[in-house]
């Protein structure tokens, strides 16, 4: 069996520049530590997000004989500059295959790229094959941007070329006061925000600007999505 969606964590990484609103990770013990984002903790985590003997033990307890290790979300920087969001990028991709070394055939490292800007996107993701990558995870919009942007047509179109698969991750949600207890924003925005994406490549028409050979996957199950598939064909017809 192959788990297709686990994250890593580095067990510390250089300054990510000035910006208040940088990840860092506070170090809490051997085995704990807490992702912040500037002086706010985002979440607490642990060893096994940066300990390949911990992940492979856990691996086989569990019947898994191979992970897709993919970047955690909140490092994607895609609010930086293209020139800090590629440096950025390079530092995490470079940790990822660390972390995977130890276990070549089972950890399968996925790289992020700076989507912000498509040429530097496809030409991160071209060193990160060449360094050992197996594929690419995306957040699933850029701001405003969401999947039939022609600049991330391009990137899909690249992945397409290079028989890369995606996997498309969900982050940045909307906050609220109403959201912004009970974990909702991760209950009720992750699964709307991958909606908002399938339905950006469907009535975008994302699907006739890229090549059939496209291997994209959408975390959780694709969200919502599957659930309103009667109201996409009113959209569909409208």
């Amino acid at each position: 069996m192959i788990d297709v969606h686990t994250h890593y964590v580095p067990r510390g990484w250089p300054q990510l520049g000035a910006l208040a609103t940088s990840p860092w990770l506070r170090v809490d013990s051997e085995r704990e530590a807490t992702i912040m984002v500037g002086s706010d903790e985002f979440r607490r985590i642990l060893a096994n997000c940066w300990d390949a003997d911990l992940r492979l033990h856990d691996m086989a307890e569990d019947g898994v004989d191979a992970q897709v290790v993919s970047p955690t979300p909140v490092f994607f920087s895609y609010d930086r500059t293209p020139t800090e969001g590629v440096k950025i990028t390079k530092v995490f991709n470079d940790l990822a295959l660390e972390i995977c070394a130890p276990a070549p055939g089972k950890l399968m490292p996925f790289c992020q790229v700076p989507l912000q800007d498509p040429d530097l996107a496809c030409a991160e993701l071209d060193r990160c094959l060449a360094a050992g990558h197996r594929g690419v995870e995306i957040g699933n919009h850029v701001g405003d941007r969401d999947f039939d942007d022609a600049g991330i047509v391009t990137f899909l179109q690249h992945c397409a070329s290079r028989g890369v698969p995606v996997f498309v991750h969900p982050w940045d949600m909307p906050a609220s006061p109403r959201l912004n207890r009970w974990m909702s924003r991760w209950l009720t925005g992750m699964p709307a925000e991958t909606h908002l994406s399938v339905l950006a490549m469907i009535l975008g028409g994302v699907f006739d600007r890229v090549p059939e050979a496209l291997k994209i996957c959408f975390a959780h199950g694709g969200g919502s999505f599957a659930f309103w598939l009667g109201r996409l064909e009113n959209a569909w017809h409208g």
